[in-house]
């Protein structure tokens, strides 16, 4: 009982947790990503349908224009596994007009990890296949 008890209460506070994360939308997909690792995520159904689909209209309407790689990738990756329809096409704005990734995403190791596991939610989408080849050779060289 009390096992069950101290489970229970650590649960809580994971809940408090996501709700005073509030608007920040990196921390709340960041929290998102670790319980999903951890395998706990099904305690927290409801509050990661909440970020996600706020997440999901953020890109919708104003489009995925952040100049962070990590946060695209990431907010891409955790869209897509959940079943949201999205185009791949967000991440050209880390591409040049010659159509290659720009060359100083090789210094964004973190970028580069999200990018790389991003790309493995491919479906017959160049820019996501090019996407894992780009930055599996990157991190490969590091």
């Amino acid at each position: 009982d009390e096992f069950y008890n101290k489970h229970a209460q650590k649960l809580k506070e994971v809940k408090h947790v996501f709700s005073k994360l509030g608007e920040d939308a990196m921390e709340s997909m960041m929290m998102i990503d670790v319980i999903q690792r951890l395998g706990i995520d099904h305690h927290f159904e409801e509050e990661i349908e909440a970020v996600l689909q706020k997440q999901y209209m953020k890109s919708s309407i104003h489009g995925d224009c952040d100049e962070d790689l990590y946060e695209v990738a990431l907010r891409y990756r955790l869209l897509r596994q959940e079943g949201y329809t999205l185009p791949a096409d967000v991440l050209n704005n880390f591409k040049i007009k010659e159509g290659k990734f720009k060359q100083n995403l090789r210094e964004d190791i973190r970028g580069l990890m999200g990018l790389y596991e991003a790309s493995q939610l491919s479906i017959g989408k160049d820019i996501l296949e090019e996407a894992g080849n780009f930055s599996s050779l990157l991190l490969n060289a590091t």
